[in-house]
């Protein structure tokens, strides 16, 4: 799965300051949710940069099949470090067969 983040805050003066961010994917399903897969990729960019990852996670062989929930969260960095939501997280969908 590939994950395109732009970087669109900041004042012209910030131009080339990078900040830096994390790319979460975690893929769910069920309700209570139950992860079966979590991807992450750090990385940093300028104002209007414009970076695709692909933070790869393997969705294990006793995965249930049917439909999982893919969310992506973009943050400033984890949590337990102080990192802060920098993006609504983004939802989609796949659909895991045998």
């Amino acid at each position: 799965m590939e994950v395109t983040v732009r970087r669109t805050d900041g004042e012209y003066y910030y131009y080339y300051v990078e900040k830096s961010f994390l790319i979460i994917v975690r893929a769910t399903t069920g309700s209570p949710p139950v992860m079966w897969g979590l991807g992450a990729f750090k990385g940093s960019l300028a104002v209007g940069e414009e970076m695709t990852a692909a933070p790869a996670f393997q969705i294990p062989e006793d995965a249930p099949t049917g439909t999982m929930q893919i969310t992506v969260y973009v943050w400033s960095d984890w949590a337990v470090y102080g990192g802060y939501p920098l993006a609504t997280p983004y939802v989609t969908y796949i659909t895991v067969t045998d």
